[in-house]
């Protein structure tokens, strides 16, 4: 399907046949501005840039950024070849422009055509990719075949104002070193669009904070990233207007040492977060983490991660439904209102702490936890069905399900796993490799291997 010749469209045509890329953001507002002397422009650009170029020679750059070739298709690029020269050899002096407009525009149509319709389909489709990338506040020119709709912001030492639009990524320093900052105080950004993501690098001294004055609104994801060196030690305590509100997936990394991260805690609550992933990532360790839905019925948060924490985590929301625990040796507890709601709890490396979750009805743990001796246990009051997948075989695990009537426990290895505190457990379902035993402690009235 051809793309309707607006200004935009036409001069995009135009750029992308003669230059192979597409108008930048401010080229195309340009254009917009001043369609109504668009000819005049294009007419202008060629004298100036293709005039000293024999007919034939432009030609052979338009059909080859159209991507038109002779391979199977009847002499496509020859017969176009000589389409285009005829016309610019017959065109008036100083109208050459004008006269490669009109042949593209032809040339959309032809989406159809025996010879030329696939061209032409595929052509339309890059034109209008280009023209909704250079729509994009800020956007820079780029190969036609190789358009990318993100456009990236990177924050200066001085005062940013910013309105992003779709399929931004903003990138800020913040940095204990004067003047090596980049986000910094009476700085602006105002995603507009959608899909606009925050990426921050901390290398301050000091505890997260941003600065006072800063303006952050219509962000979809903030990555913060803190590097080695400073210290952590204390709570970070994010807000649903830290970022400014809206924000719905945040990730927060820390790389520092040990000795900097001795009573490191770290508190979010957000109305409008579906993600959240909270990791220590060097070798020291959070204490505690909590993660709190701030949205009025507290159904939003969908996903929690959190790697490396030594102490009690807690998880509040109502739509909880995944889990993610790495290197976690302290429980975790979800708490959320009663209903109907699966819970996936995915668990690696050294982790021991296990979970609690009082109203989840079906919990599934899929564990590779490394760790030797215990797994932890994992305590769920309203789960009817119980889910176990391991592969640590010299681990323990401890399964506290008073509701369960079911029990599925698969995967490869495992020492020893207890049930307890159950009486109505009627199926056991044993599935997986020959190397996988379980050693139950809850009386079950039916026992299936698979």
């Amino acid at each position: 399907m051809s793309n309707i010749s607006t200004p935009d469209i036409v001069a995009t045509r135009f750029v992308g046949a003669l230059y192979g890329e597409s108008l930048s953001y401010q080229q195309q507002q340009y254009v917009l501005t001043n369609s109504a002397y668009l000819t005049n422009i294009m007419n202008v650009l060629y004298t100036s840039d293709f005039g000293t170029q024999t007919n034939a020679q432009v030609a052979a750059t338009v059909v080859s950024n159209l991507g038109i070739t002779n391979v199977g298709n009847a002499n496509a690029a020859t017969i176009a070849t000589n389409v285009i020269t005829a016309a610019l050899n017959a065109a008036v002096a100083g109208q050459q422009g004008a006269t490669i407009a009109g042949i593209l525009n032809g040339f959309a149509t032809m989406t159809g055509n025996t010879v030329f319709g696939s061209f032409a389909t595929a052509w339309e489709t890059k034109v209008g990719a280009a023209d909704a990338a250079s729509s994009v506040v800020g956007a820079g020119n780029q190969q036609l075949g190789n358009i990318s709709t993100t456009t990236t912001f990177n924050l200066t030492t001085g005062v940013d104002i910013l309105t992003p639009s779709s399929n931004s990524v903003i990138n800020g320093i913040l940095s204990s070193t004067a003047g090596a900052s980049t986000i910094n105080t009476f700085d602006s950004v105002i995603a507009a669009g959608s899909n606009d993501t925050f990426n921050i690098s901390d290398t301050t001294t000091t505890l997260f904070a941003l600065p006072p004055s800063l303006t952050l609104s219509g962000l979809t994801a903030v990555n913060v990233s803190r590097i080695s060196g400073g210290t952590t030690t204390g709570e970070v305590a994010i807000t649903n207007t830290t970022f400014g509100t809206g924000v719905q997936v945040l990730s927060y990394t820390d790389a520092s040492a040990a000795a900097a991260m001795t009573a490191a805690t770290f508190a979010a609550t957000l109305n409008s977060a579906t993600t959240v992933n909270v990791a220590a990532t060097g070798t020291g360790t959070f204490t505690t983490v909590a993660v709190t839905d701030g949205s009025t019925a507290g159904t939003t948060l969908a996903t929690v991660g959190i790697t490396k924490a030594s102490g009690a985590n807690t998880l509040t929301g109502n739509a909880i439904s995944t889990v993610n625990l790495t290197a976690a040796t302290g429980l975790t507890t979800v708490t959320a209102t009663a209903g109907t709601r699966a819970l996936t709890v995915n668990v690696a490396g050294a982790s021991g702490g296990g979970l609690t979750d009082a109203t989840a009805t079906t919990v599934t743990v899929n564990s590779t936890a490394t760790a030797a001796g215990a797994l932890g246990t994992y305590t769920t009051a309203a789960a009817t069905t119980f889910n176990f997948n391991t592969t640590t075989a010299t681990g323990a695990v401890t399964i506290t399900a008073a509701a369960a009537t079911t029990l599925n426990v698969g995967g490869s290895a495992l020492s020893t796993l207890t049930f307890a505190g159950n009486t109505a457990l009627a199926t056991v379902n044993v599935s997986g490799t020959a190397s996988l035993a379980a050693a139950l402690t809850a009386g079950a009235t039916a026992v299936t291997a698979l």
